[in-house]
C-alpha cells in the first residue's frame, strides 16, 4: 500500500473511534515524511466532527533516557519525542 494511501486509512480508522485520542507514530528514517502527511491530514479531516486528536511522535534513538525536542516550528512534529531503543 503506497504512503498517502495508508496515511488515509489511518484517517478512517480514527474518524471511525469517535473519542479523544492520542495517535503515537514513529518518525524514524521514511517515518518522518509519512507523519508530515499523517498530521497535515488530520485537521481537515476531522472539520465538522468535535474529535480531538492529540498527535504524539516518537524517534527511536540509541540514546540512554527518553527526551523532547524542546524547539519547535510550528508544525505537528514540533515537540518530538526522542526515546532509546530497549535492549
Amino acid at each position: 500500500m503506497a504512503y498517502t494511501e495508508q496515511v488515509q486509512h489511518i484517517i478512517m480508522l480514527i474518524r471511525n473511534i469517535d473519542k479523544n485520542i492520542v495517535v503515537a507514530a514513529e518518525a524514524t528514517g521514511v517515518g518522518r515524511p509519512v507523519l508530515d502527511l499523517l498530521w497535515r491530514g488530520l485537521p481537515p479531516e476531522l472539520k465538522g466532527t468535535k474529535q480531538k486528536v492529540t498527535p504524539c511522535s516518537i524517534t527511536i534513538t540509541g540514546g540512554s533516557t527518553l527526551s523532547r525536542n524542546p524547539w519547535g516550528d510550528g508544525t505537528y512534529l514540533s515537540g518530538i519525542w526522542y526515546t532509546p531503543r530497549l535492549c
